[in-house]
């Protein structure tokens, strides 16, 4: 279900970036996890290799959008905005 959703990105307006050990994301990426059944997406603020600094809220728990660090494990890829 979440690779369905990830392909069908807008491509007037987004670029797709599949994950690789060597991409490194840009601030205001969208980051789109894969793991369980619905996914994640979540905004890029800082990355290096090894981690990810987003701003993600939890749709469960409802309370607010929060930086959270992540690795890139599960992750399917990015989409750029086309400036």
């Amino acid at each position: 279900m979440v690779i369905i959703r990830y392909n069908c990105y807008t491509k007037k307006v987004f670029i797709k970036i599949i994950n690789t050990p060597r991409f490194l994301p840009d601030q205001g990426d969208l980051v789109i996890f894969g793991d369980g059944e619905h996914g994640h997406v979540a905004i890029v603020l800082y990355a290096n290799v090894n981690y990810m600094i987003v701003l993600e809220q939890d749709g469960y728990k409802q309370d607010g959008a929060k930086p959270a660090m992540h690795n890139y494990k599960n992750v399917l890829g990015f989409l750029r905005y086309k400036a």
